[in-house]
């Protein structure tokens, strides 16, 4: 039978060792140098995109779908912000839960933006601002919010609360 060329077992009679089974790093070295010289071949014959408003917009709309496909509520959240830029560095203004969420993925958005211009000097920033008025989503209230304004309009529904002995959480 013949023996698999990726698993060899080989034994070193001199030297009383046991059979050594694997790859060498010789060969592991060897594998990452040619992988890596064909990924800087690639991107040598792709052509530096350059960011303008028209393209930018397109790249963040794809990048946002696919961090929030399962996550619509952070989808909307980052719709509240802005994107802009200026040479190679792309600043991304947003607020509260967007903010925290875009913070873990700037390595993501940094790999994105660097693959999808075909330019290793873009520098990607999340930046916290409040969204513009113009942009901002009428926000949802919790029970406890919504029933603290009917206690403004009607005094006694507090009143009543207390009697009761009711929470809102």
């Amino acid at each position: 039978m013949a023996s698999s060329p990726a698993v060899t077992a080989t034994t070193n009679e001199s030297k009383d060792k046991a059979p050594q089974y694997g790859v060498t790093l010789g060969g592991i070295k060897g594998l990452k140098s040619t992988a890596k010289e064909k990924l800087e071949n690639a991107h040598k014959n792709k052509q530096i995109l350059e960011i303008d408003t028209t393209n930018l917009e397109a790249a963040w709309k794809q990048i946002v779908e696919e961090l929030t496909q399962e996550k619509v509520f952070f989808r909307n959240a980052i719709g509240q912000g802005s994107i802009e830029f200026e040479g190679h560095c792309i600043s991304i203004y947003v607020f509260g839960v967007a903010y925290d969420f875009l913070k873990t993925m700037r390595l993501k958005l940094l790999d994105f933006f660097k693959q999808y211009y075909h330019n290793d000097a873009i520098n990607v920033l999340v930046n916290e601002r409040a969204p513009e008025p113009d942009k901002m989503v009428e926000q949802i209230l919790s029970t406890k919010e919504i029933f603290e304004k009917m206690v403004a309009q009607n005094p006694l529904l507090g009143k009543l609360k207390d009697k009761l002995g009711l929470e809102f959480e």
